[in-house]
């Protein structure tokens, strides 16, 4: 079956697809048939690449139609939901960045997700490695932010529970940094982060309930490190309401609080009423690195997350998806209102992401700093749609930023954490770059250090690379 042309391709989901239908209108239909046809189905739909022709989107919406009746979303057997879940997760990186369903629909489907992620806590299983799939297609295309924008906040919190629990039983390290991924993203992206989220993660860091060597601690510890920026102007008011000690948690949990420009607001003002706004710049996070305004400079950041995920998802299929004039939905009752969803967040409309939109990774250097002066570099510049290349003259150890020179005269002080950029030739202390010159003229645009995110992809791009 892996040799399959497309039209034969689109002729086997046809024939499953009337199949399942068929299956699921039935009230005798057996658990073991719904299975394998849902085995077959989940193979097929895995060899469909983005962007599916006309006449494959035809071929899928009797597949779509199916996995979306009542009798298929409340059937009261476990294996068959996990494995509808696991579906559902291929039709997501299918349409993606556009939801397969409508928003009650997706709900829906998202709740089958939380529940499959269940299955990762026991191995023997048959739907553990339908998990593993689903957590995979999830990372792929982000579909945790357009959790967010439909406001499933207590299934994300649920979420949550469940990769904090079974992270002890699974010790893959893919599995690890992949809900590593997913919980920073969400806590990066949410406009407001609800005490459901920070409960089950200051939960895993508790010394009384868990142990600091546990795969369960090491993620929440992690998670809270990644997110320490955001989690300063959250954590300490939960902190305080609970009237919770220090002492009976990880070190991150008092280096966030007691580093949150509110709190030291406050104690300056208990000793000196004419005490001004608290400093933008604020040091130690759990490894004595910097935060300015809200951002953390190094360490296990979103952007070294989806590094380590690149390889990885380097190795999917690739294709292009049309523009959103040249969209069409596939046909019948099957429709995309993923646009119309409440915004949480300001960002791009589309919450699903391309997995092959560009990664922003910088490749061959781990550590940058001073490493990277008098290195080439070409840094993207989102309004302009395009590579500029320039040279790195300096790192200022203080800020963690580097001064990038470029070919058209312009210079620029960059945090390269946070921007999308590649390393271009061996080590060089003098720029030259006729094909950058030959882009002399272009007028840039002023730049959006936001907009960088807003094109970067799956596990491999920045802050809501959606």
């Amino acid at each position: 079956m892996s040799s399959l042309s497309s039209s034969e391709l689109a002729i086997e989901l046809r024939k499953v697809g009337n199949k399942l239908l068929a299956l699921a209108s039935c009230v005798t239909t057996q658990v073991e048939e719904l299975l394998q046809i849902l085995d077959e189905l989940e193979g097929l739909l895995s060899k469909v690449e983005q962007a599916p022709s006309r006449s494959m989107q035809d071929a899928l919406y009797p597949s779509m139609k199916a996995l979306i009746s009542n009798q298929l979303l409340k059937h009261t057997d476990t294996d068959v939901k996990v494995s509808l879940a696991s579906c559902m997760s291929e039709l997501i990186r299918i349409t993606a960045p556009d939801a397969p369903y409508d928003d009650a629909e997706m709900k829906d489907i998202f709740q089958l997700t939380v529940m499959a992620f269940g299955m990762l806590s026991n191995k023997d299983t048959r739907g553990y490695s339908k998990a593993l799939h689903i957590l995979d297609n999830i990372v792929k295309v982000k579909a945790c932010l357009l959790m967010l924008d439909l406001e499933c906040d207590g299934l994300i919190a649920d979420m949550f529970k469940q990769f904090l629990s079974s992270i002890r039983y699974i010790s893959l390290s893919v599995v690890f940094q992949q809900m590593e991924y997913i919980m920073t993203l969400t806590l990066e992206e949410s406009e407001e982060i609800p005490e459901e989220f920070l409960s089950s993660l200051l939960s895993s860091v508790n010394k009384k309930k868990e142990n600091a060597l546990s795969r369960s601690w090491r993620l929440g510890e992690s998670v809270l490190r990644n997110c320490a920026g955001k989690l300063q102007h959250f954590l300490p008011k939960l902190v305080r309401s609970r009237n919770l000690s220090f002492d009976d948690y990880s070190i991150v949990v008092a280096s966030i609080c007691e580093n949150s420009p509110k709190d030291k607001h406050v104690a300056a003002l208990e000793t000196d009423p004419s005490a001004t706004k608290p400093s933008e710049s604020l040091i130690d996070v759990g490894t004595g690195q910097k935060v300015t305004n809200g951002t953390l400079w190094g360490g296990n950041s979103l952007r070294t997350l989806e590094h380590s995920l690149l390889a990885k998802q380097q190795g999917n299929n690739k294709a292009q998806l049309p523009s959103q004039a040249e969209k069409s939905d596939v046909t019948g009752i099957v429709q995309v209102k993923a646009a119309t969803t409440p915004k949480k967040r300001g960002r791009k409309p589309k919450s699903l992401q391309k997995p092959e939109e560009g990664s922003g990774i910088p490749h061959g250097i781990s550590v940058f700093g001073e490493k990277l002066v008098g290195r080439r570099i070409k840094v993207w510049w989102p309004l302009d749609k395009f590579f500029y290349e320039g040279a790195v003259a300096s790192f200022d150890s203080v800020t963690q930023t580097h001064k990038v020179l470029y070919a058209d005269g312009d210079e620029e002080t960059l945090n390269l954490n946070n921007e999308r950029w590649d390393l271009l030739e061996e080590p060089t202390m003098e720029y030259s770059s006729p094909a950058a010159a030959s882009h002399k003229s272009m007028k840039k645009k002023a730049k959006r250090k936001s907009a960088s995110t807003e094109k970067q992809g799956t596990p491999s791009s920045s802050k809501c690379n959606c």
